[in-house]
């Protein structure tokens, strides 16, 4: 995987490495996968989903970077909502939904993306990786631990490991789904490997390796 020079964590050194079971290109695809899955399904959703997204599919993410975090004062990838009040989980879903699609649609324009690049590049929003192979990525580093900020750290880790998939448009015109660059029109396209079940909550799927 190769860095796109026009952003900016590309020109900065490696600040971890990855676990020799991780690739770069996994830690993308579970990147997306998990912002994804928030998107697409989180409507609705209550605590005890909620809780299941974090710990199934962000938790392992976070880990990679999980000192780098602590080192903030962020809390790490455990804080998994357990102990969160359920009246606030709506509002807190809601924020993060609207944060999130309001970045997604800003990306019809290349210079929105390159801002939105560089706001995250200068917060420390993500941090450059590097597997085994050489290969580089990139881990998402929220710099607070709000649902909406690590939603948001997953779409710019995503966006920095694959800059070319954001070209064109992400949200359909249509209806709104996620496409990604697509013309067809909607979540029929690129759907994501796992889900989380809402009722009964028995599983979420995890798509890679800690």
């Amino acid at each position: 995987m190769h860095a796109n020079t026009e952003l900016p964590p590309s020109s900065q050194p490696t600040v971890l490495c990855l676990s020799p079971l991780v690739t770069a290109s996994s830690l993308a695809q579970a990147s997306r996968n998990a912002w994804r899955v928030f998107l697409e399904q989180s409507e609705g959703w209550g605590k005890a989903e909620l809780v299941l997204w974090s710990g199934g599919l962000y938790g392992p993410i976070a880990r990679h970077a999980a000192e780098l975090t602590a080192r903030r004062g962020v809390a790490d990838a455990d804080d998994d909502y357990r102990y969160v009040d359920p009246h606030f989980v709506e509002r807190m879903i809601a924020i993060a939904r609207a944060q999130a699609f309001e970045v997604l649609s800003s990306f019809a324009l290349p210079r929105a993306r390159l801002a939105f690049s560089r706001a995250m590049n200068e917060e420390g929003a993500v941090t450059r990786c590097e597997d085994s192979a050489g290969d580089i990525g990139f881990a998402p580093t929220p710099v607070t631990d709000s649902l909406a900020d690590r939603v948001v750290a997953l779409i710019a880790a995503d966006l920095f490991a694959r800059p070319g998939d954001f070209e064109g448009e992400t949200l359909c015109s249509a209806c709104g789904g996620i496409v990604l660059g697509r013309a067809a029109c909607c979540s029929r396209y690129d759907v994501p490997s796992s889900s989380v079940v809402a009722k009964p909550v028995d599983t979420v799927a995890v798509p890679m390796a800690g």
